[in-house]
């Protein structure tokens, strides 16, 4: 805990965001070992405000079509140089791109190669493995004013509302569903319920609440979550958007978030939610952390401003608990 919060009055301090949080959770139990927020809230920041995601909801979308065995990590997709249309409205790429495998569509971000890959999808599959992530809903953490976020139901989606998900648009998360579903990547495929109580003793010894592990959800197959943090190493190794998130001694398996801020139902030129995710060590994945910074300036992508955060916390994170890389190789046991 108190890692995190120096971390997050450092980054208050470099990069002026309105607001920043951050969580710390156990990959294979769901334990939350940290969650912070500055200014400080109750509840939470963390698990109590949802945004808009952006570019970290596209390892949702891009796992589910993979399990379905309708895409593979070298599958070939145009990004149609930064400029495409669907239904008659844009769908553009920060930087122009021209054909990208999988892998590449994560690791540059590439908003055209997701849509394309949620199209393929199609609207009702999406929507069931959204639902299995837990988007929507609360994730049952023992913390009051729990947000749900926001997703609509099928009835309610536009003909252009599968190229805005894949993105990362027209949806709301908190923090503490997203990185749920990051470690779900980490552990197999397993939807595990976060908890930030292990167990209550008495003062005579009588254990009152204890926390078990409990899986919420499998919505994906082990070997999935393998292709899928094989791909997101990529994300932070050299030609990836989030090569400022890198642990020095470890593989990150994680994803760069940038999204516009609403108000009043418009987005908000020059205001973003700023954001990175990630699991390690990738091999066999222990933390997970997700840093969420509120409009930061003037660094305002995830990319420039939550990936190094994230590694300063990952890295003191690692050493504190001891935790050190495995000898097995991403591609083999």
């Amino acid at each position: 805990q108190q890692i995190v919060e120096q971390a997050l009055d450092e980054a208050m301090t470099n990069f002026h965001p309105e607001a920043a949080w951050a969580i710390v959770e156990e990959v294979r139990t769901g334990a939350i070992l940290a969650m912070a927020s500055l200014p400080k809230s109750n509840p939470p920041l963390a698990a109590g405000t949802r945004f808009e995601p952006g570019s970290i909801f596209k390892v949702g979308v891009i796992a589910a079509a993979i399990n379905e065995g309708i895409i593979f990590t070298n599958d070939l997709f145009d990004c149609e140089n930064g400029a495409w249309s669907y239904d008659g409205r844009p769908v553009r790429d920060f930087h122009p791109y021209g054909t990208l495998d999988v892998t590449g569509i994560l690791r540059k971000s590439s908003n055209i190669g997701a849509a394309k890959i949620a199209v393929k999808l199609g609207e009702e599959r999406l929507y069931g493995y959204l639902t299995a992530f837990g988007f929507g809903k609360p994730t049952g953490i023992e913390i009051s004013g729990e947000e749900p976020g926001l997703l609509r139901p099928l009835s309610e989606w536009s003909k252009v509302a599968i190229t805005r998900l894949a993105m990362g648009h027209t949806v709301a998360v908190t923090a503490l569903q997203m990185l749920n579903v990051l470690c779900c990547i980490g552990n197999d495929g397993s939807l595990m319920k976060p908890h930030v109580v292990r167990k209550v003793v008495g003062k005579d010894g009588v254990v009152l609440l204890e926390n078990k592990p409990e899986v919420l959800a499998q919505p994906i197959s082990a070997p999935t979550a393998k292709l899928m943090r094989n791909m997101l190493v990529e994300v932070t190794r050299e030609g990836g958007t989030g090569t400022r998130a890198a642990v020095k001694g470890f593989n990150v398996a994680g994803k760069t978030g940038t999204a516009e801020k609403i108000k009043d139902g418009r987005y908000v030129a020059n205001e973003n939610m700023a954001s990175f995710m990630g699991i390690l060590p990738a091999e066999r994945p222990e933390i997970g952390i997700i840093v969420v910074l509120d409009n930061p300036q003037p660094l305002r992508t995830g990319s420039m401003s939550a990936a190094p955060v994230f590694a300063q916390i990952a890295e003191a994170v690692m050493r504190h608990l001891d935790i050190r890389t495995a000898d097995s190789s991403l591609t083999g046991e």
